[in-house]
């Protein structure tokens, strides 16, 4: 137990001493104060504070001072060099203030590697209206003016002030084409010599065309240079997908595989559209699927349980028009039948009638029509046979078998079964006995099966009332009414007060009332449609002023989509509609006798305007009516083509506005330019996320959703070693990344980061002092940045080996000039060195015995062996025996507690005992002659024997 104890502390202490350091290696920290936060004009500024690199001093990070303006230009650039870093990461500066600053808020900021402080100070005393700095002088170049998309161009420049370079100036670099940015802006900060540089990669499914480069200062301080792009056009996608079979049951599934390529490339992201045809007619909805990152795409397609039998297309295709077909076979099963079957009993006489009854189903649905078979059979041979039996209506049959009177007794079976399926069957048997009264004859019955349905009693379908009539204008001087109905009705006008006029309607459906009045222009009529009885809704005339030149209210139109056939609205009742587009009449119509109308008309053209009026019976045409087609199409699915973890590009329509979210979280949005492309910045994102991508254009439609997934193009930090030796290397690095072990340009190793980020490989042996080179790819490819690490002597001496120990001395032998260290428990009681053999012997403060000693050997390396475990062991003998009395048979005394007394005559033990806790001891032996010479000593548990005591056996 206290081995594996100290085994424990000891490796918890070889992680706490190797390998946190190795894990916060790459952290750096930065933390200042200045000695006040208000100063005065050309005082001192002194800053001092700490930059550590995990736990160490920075050194390395090159940590950079900065004092800027409220404008962002720098007053004061100082970097620390590493012989000013201090051993615990102490820095300090003194800034003396210039001549020419202006009062305000100041900033010092303090940088290394990806890590930045800041701090405000205020300054005052100098005034508000310093002399003007000059303006800053901006020059930038490019390595060539003509690229191709994916190259990248290097751009080069240079920042003045007059003729000082200026460094630690923030330079914004954009790229624009026809006037539109593409992507995020560029940022960059001149150096110590007023130089900068920025590269940038031009996304591979850019357009011809001439783009602008344009950098720019915080002072308006501009500079621009044009570059040439020529593209290539993508090649057209390929698709292909086979079924998992060719022949099909109607209920089955299709499972679909396919691939979508562009070249030999796989594509992912795209959608495919599954089209299923029979006789060039579609089954069902189209069905989707999407290609996955290695460019396959699965679609399952449940045939209908219902299909018919027969050759189906199953066609698969692109946004881009590719596509790929293939035919499948449809077979539709025979239903499975079962079959029920009874007899009245199960006894019967020669002459008797064998009443059968039973149903026939498939599933739980009984099955009417179904043509049976009834067999009657004796002894395994068919006696009679009905072919003419089916089921009725509700599924069930009946049948009635005479016995004839001359059959033999016995055993017989009745037997049904499907006439064109005589596999499906049930059988009954019965028993046939002699009749010995000869019954009387009676006609054979009609077999009741298949037994007739009634017929059905007919239900008078109740009469719907007619729909009301449409009529025509009436005026203050018409002399008939005049109007359309349903066939067969009769119209009933009415003022509801004393006046009710009839007619009926011709073959063709109008009608003409004559008038034996006139009426007055105001006058309401109600017009009604009579067919048996049953009354239609009413309509309602108005009677108008002859020669009326009162215009209709304009029409009402409502809203009319981009896909609508029909432009639908209200207006005056019974005028005429119509449609123009320009001065183009595309639609006439008339409005019904409530004012409403559905007129057909062409799909029109998003953004179309429609002019509609309604022109009354006496040709009074109403004001326009404009009505814009709205947009109801959504743009195109966008195509992606580029992504990285913080940048999204592609095409789609122009002017749209481009949505991307993962999973319902919406991460960016931007728009497309006038050539429908976008160059979007996302936060960063994890390789594999997969980004949903879609358009909306001006009217609010949305695209389908694009998917795309994140790739990685970030290289892994550079691998932390926290152990090398000459045969083994260990640490971290980004996990299931793939390590690579150089010696100079030779690999001398590879292996695998596990889940946990962690690796340890082995490597051939190499001699200590060795410069490793250690690189991590992950599984994009991309490639760490090297750790160089020294192979170390690492391997421990051999376990001691103890050839004595005692309560003050231990000696044993390990590896040649190792120090020996001897603990009891975490304590250190002594030390030593082997010889040249390797021998030791080390002396150490009395211990007890059972004191345990745990033993180790440390190389000039420091590397510890692993303990030695040993006990001290009781080498001490018991004190002499003290005889209180001896007889011929027993002698007593006191002892050393727990110890064993012997008492010896001659060589011979003739007794023994232990002493009791209180030293005490009594031992009888056979009876001694008096004068015999006895040997009393004492033994103690670890087999130390003590000196004898003699003693004479006394005389009596």
């Amino acid at each position: 137990m206290k081995k594996n104890l100290i085994v424990t502390l000891a490796t918890l202490l070889l992680l706490i001493g190797n390998v946190l350091p190795a894990l916060a290696a790459g952290n750096v920290t930065i933390d200042f104060n200045t000695d006040k936060e208000n100063y005065t004009a050309q005082s001192k500024i002194l800053v001092t504070g700490t930059v550590l690199k995990g736990t160490e001093a920075g050194r390395g990070t090159s940590p950079t001072l900065m004092l800027k303006n409220e404008s962002g230009d720098p007053i004061e650039v100082y970097q620390w060099k590493d012989s000013e870093i201090s051993s615990d990461g102490t820095i300090s500066k003194t800034i003396t203030l210039g001549k020419k600053l202006v009062d305000g808020a100041y900033v010092i900021i303090i940088s290394a590697l990806n890590t930045q402080v800041s701090k405000t100070i205020h300054i005052t005393g100098y005034g508000s209206n310093p002399t003007p700095t000059p303006q800053k002088e901006l020059s930038i170049n490019t390595d060539k003016f003509d690229y191709k998309p994916g190259e990248k161009i290097e751009l080069t420049g240079t920042v003045k002030s007059g003729d000082l370079p200026q460094s630690g100036v923030d330079i914004t670099i954009t790229f624009k084409k026809n006037g539109e940015k593409i992507g995020a802006d560029g940022k960059v900060t001149s150096v110590s010599d007023g130089t900068f540089h920025y590269s940038y990669q031009i996304p591979s499914d850019t357009t011809t065309g001439k783009y602008l480069i344009s950098a720019s200062l915080a002072d308006g301080s501009q500079k621009e240079i044009y570059v040439n792009v020529e593209s290539t056009p993508a090649p057209q996608k390929e698709l292909s997908f086979n079924t998992n079979k060719s022949d099909y049951n109607s209920g089955e599934t299709v499972d679909i595989l396919g691939t979508v390529k562009s070249g030999n490339m796989p594509q992912s992201g795209v959608d495919v559209t599954i089209v299923v045809k029979k006789d060039g007619t579609k089954i069902g909805a189209d069905g989707k699927a999407t290609s996955v990152s290695d460019g396959t795409f699965h679609y399952l397609y449940q045939i209908p349980s219902d299909a018919t039998s027969g050759k189906y297309l199953i066609t698969a295709s692109l946004a881009d028009g590719s596509k790929k077909e293939i035919n499948i076979n449809v077979a539709t099963p025979a239903p499975h039948y079962v079959l029920n079957m009874n007899t009245d009993k199960g006894d019967y006489k020669t002459g008797d009638n064998v009443k059968i009854s039973g149903n026939i189903t498939a599933g739980s649905t009984l099955q009417s029509d179904v043509e049976l078979i009834i067999n009657v059979e004796k002894e395994g041979k068919t006696i009679f046979t009905d072919e003419s039996v089916k089921s009725g209506k509700d599924g069930k049959f009946y049948y009635s078998y005479k016995i004839p009177a001359t059959s033999e007794a016995g055993k017989y079976t009745i037997k049904v079964s499907l006439w064109y399926d005589s596999s499906t069957s049930v059988s009954k048997p019965i028993n046939v006995s002699i009749n010995s009264t000869p019954p009387t004859p009676v006609p054979d019955p009609i077999p009741p099966t298949p037994t007739p349905d009634p017929t059905p009693v007919p239900i008078p379908k109740p009469v719907e009332a007619p729909v009301p009539p449409d009529v025509n204008k009436v005026t203050s001087e018409s002399t008939v009414i005049t109007g359309n109905a349903e066939l067969g009705t009769t119209i009933a006008i009415t003022d509801k007060k004393q006046l009710t006029i009839t007619g009926k309607t011709d073959a063709n459906g109008h009608f003409s009332i004559s008038l034996s009045n006139k009426f007055k222009a105001g006058t309401i009529l109600y017009a009604t449609a009579i067919k048996e009885e049953r009354l239609s809704k009413e309509t309602i005339i108005e009677v108008v002023e002859a020669g009326d030149r009162t215009t209709p209210d304009a029409p009402k139109v409502k809203d009319l989509l981009d896909i609508d056939k029909f432009i639908k609205g209200k207006a005056e009742a019974g005028s005429k509609l119509t449609i123009k587009v320009g001065s183009q009449i595309i639609a006439t119509g008339t409005a019904d006798q409530n004012g409403e109308f559905s007129i057909p008309i062409k799909e029109q053209k998003a953004g179309t305007v429609l002019i509609v009026t309604a022109t009354d019976s006496t040709g009074n045409v109403s004001k326009e009516t404009l009505v814009e087609v709205k947009d109801t199409t959504p743009p195109e699915m966008p195509s992606v083509s580029r992504v990285t973890y913080n940048e999204i590009s592609g095409k789609a329509e122009a002017g749209s506005k481009i949505t991307i979210k993962v999973g319902s979280q919406i991460i960016t949005t931007g728009t497309t330019d006038q050539n429908g492309e976008f160059t979007l910045s996302i936060k960063e994102q994890k390789a594999g996320t997969v980004l949903i991508v879609t358009a909306t254009d001006n009217a609010g439609n949305v695209s389908k959703e694009t998917f795309v997934e994140v790739k990685d193009t970030t290289p892994p930090e550079m691998p932390s070693v926290s152990q090398v030796t000459y045969t083994e290397i260990s640490g971290k690095a980004e996990a299931d990344s793939k390590i690579t072990i150089k010696v100079g340009s030779q690999i001398i190793a590879t292996g695998t980061v596990d889940q946990n980020g962690e690796f340890t490989i082995s490597i051939k042996e190499q001699k200590a002092g060795t410069v490793l080179i250690v690189t991590a790819t992950d599984s994009a490819g991309n490639v760490s940045k090297q750790t160089r690490v020294e192979v170390k002597d690492t391997t421990p001496p051999g376990i001691p080996s103890v050839k004595s120990v005692t309560s003050t001395k231990i000696t044993g032998k390990t590896e040649p000039g190792a120090k020996v260290t001897i603990k009891v428990g975490n304590k250190i009681i002594a030390t030593g060195t082997t010889d040249n053999k390797g021998m030791f012997s080390i002396l150490m403060k009395v211990q007890k015995a059972g004191t345990i000693l745990n033993v180790t050997a440390t190389d000039r390396a420091g590397n510890v062996s692993k303990n030695t475990v040993v006990v001290i062991k009781d080498t001490t003998p018991p004190s002499i025996p003290t005889i209180s009395s001896v007889t011929s048979t027993k002698i007593t005394g006191k002892a050393e507690a727990g110890t064993t007394v012997y008492v010896k005559a001659g060589r011979t033990i003739i007794g023994v005992a232990t002493v009791n806790s209180k030293g005490i001891y009594s031992v009888s032996f056979k009876k001694q002659k008096a004068g015999t010479i006895l040997s009393v000593y004492a033994k103690d548990k670890a087999g130390n024997i003590g000196k004898s005591k003699m003693v004479t056996v006394p005389k009596k």
